[in-house]
């Protein structure tokens, strides 16, 4: 395994995925999604948000600790950012990632590169350009964010920066399993779109399985570990405890959605 091949891969497939069908797909409702949020955070939306009644609201989804720590003491647009960042990573990492082999390996392109590199250096080169689009794509947004809370909010650099860091370090962690879960999709389909609606399928019968396991067993929570949705709320809060734990988790996520991606990818013949 070579890292400078896996390099050069990884950066040829990004700078193609900007300009092309595959990016686009992606790149546009990202960015007319976070267009809008960010416009709303602009508009003032942050004074809306710290209002008793708006967190009063807010408190039916989440604990009032966990609202203050996330509205009072940080950035509001910020805190906002973070969250709705959370919550989308699945419909996003279900855009970018659903290409990353299928199409490819519907059209035999794999096989003229096979002659000249490994099989797992083009595995892990899609992963990783696929990462570095969504994590420069979350970069550009969060830096948005931080600049209306600078100047609209008032917040000092310093404070904003660091806190910047810290949630986007956490969303680099967060969208790697849900990626590799796609590629577990990617390398078993033939075209982009049939990728593309599996994974909406299974992601969303994942889901009705946990609430029914759930529901069925009442004693235990565990079913919601099933996937790494169950960690986000440990990772919004930023707690000195249950977080660490979290973000320890989504390696492990990530190694084993990657490993199952990895055998389907062996066996696919190109």
């Amino acid at each position: 395994m070579n890292w400078r091949r896996i390099s050069e891969l990884a950066f040829y497939d990004l700078r193609f995925s900007v300009f092309s069908r595959k990016g686009l797909l992606f790149l546009f409702p990202f960015f007319v999604f976070w267009y809008l949020v960010l416009k709303k955070f602009y508009d003032g939306v942050a004074a809306l948000i710290q209002s008793s009644e708006a967190l009063m609201i807010a408190s039916t989804k989440f604990d009032i600790d966990i609202l203050t720590n996330l509205f009072i003491d940080h950035p509001p647009s910020l805190s906002s950012f973070f969250i709705l960042a959370v919550y989308s990573t699945p419909l996003f990492a279900m855009l970018i990632a659903n290409d990353m082999y299928a199409t490819d390996l519907g059209s035999g392109y794999f096989r003229y590169l096979i002659s000249r590199t490994q099989r797992i250096e083009i595995f892990l080169a899609r992963y990783l350009s696929t990462f570095i689009l969504i994590a420069c794509s979350l970069v550009i947004v969060g830096i948005a964010s931080s600049v209306i809370s600078v100047q609209l909010e008032g917040y000092a650099v310093d404070n904003v920066l660091i806190y910047f860091i810290q949630i986007i370090m956490i969303l680099f962690l967060y969208i790697c399993p849900y990626i590799a879960f796609m590629a577990i999709i990617s390398a078993l389909m033939n075209s982009a779109i049939a990728a593309l609606c599996v994974s909406m399928v299974s992601y969303i019968s994942i889901l009705i399985f946990i609430f029914i396991a759930n529901a069925t067993f009442e004693d235990t929570n565990l079913f919601f570990y099933l996937l790494p949705s169950g960690m986000k709320i440990d990772l919004i809060v930023i707690d000195y405890i249950a977080t660490p734990l979290a973000l320890a988790s989504l390696p492990a996520y990530t190694f084993a959605y990657g490993y199952i991606a990895w055998t389907i990818f062996t066996r696919r013949n190109f």
